[in-house]
């Protein structure tokens, strides 16, 4: 779920300013709405500071000794419901994160594939070409044969 910078703040127990800080040091990941606010998820609050508060489950009516069990109920399932809709969009964003991180393994994985493709294709033209261009070496049984043989092998090396 996605934080304003004064409401992750406020539940993390440190001042807008620090966050900042921990931001521009690289320590705190945020993003950046289309308006240029930047916002900051949950998970990375916790992974940064720990346990939080979350709105979502701060209650807002806390239960008290003194309330009457179908108030106390009311509030357990107001407090169920919120918490299941919460997991249900955690659920759709792993979802997603899981569907861009297989999409960038296959790209990965593509890629070498490719350019190890291109290089094997330019091999074995150049082999083709070598193999049509060359004349054939005699076997060398006089001086003449063997000077034959070495023009020949200067003419592939050059």
């Amino acid at each position: 779920m996605k934080h304003t910078v004064p409401e992750a703040a406020s539940m993390v127990g440190k001042d807008r300013r620090t966050l900042y800080r921990h931001m521009k040091r690289g320590r705190l990941s945020y993003g950046i709405e289309s308006d240029g606010t930047r916002y900051i998820e949950t998970s990375e609050l916790m992974r940064v500071y720990g346990e939080i508060a979350t709105p979502e489950t701060t209650m807002s009516h806390p239960v008290t000794p003194q309330m009457s069990q179908g108030e106390t109920a009311n509030v357990t399932a107001q407090l169920l419901m919120e918490l299941v809709q919460e997991v249900r969009g955690l659920r759709e964003e792993n979802r997603q994160q899981a569907s861009r991180l297989e999409a960038i393994r296959k790209q990965l994985e593509d890629r070498p594939l490719l350019e190890d493709k291109s290089k094997v294709a330019a091999i074995q033209q150049k082999q083709n070409t070598i193999a049509s261009e060359t004349t054939p070496l005699k076997k060398a049984t006089t001086f003449a044969d063997i000077l034959h043989n070495m023009r020949a092998r200067d003419d592939l090396n050059n």
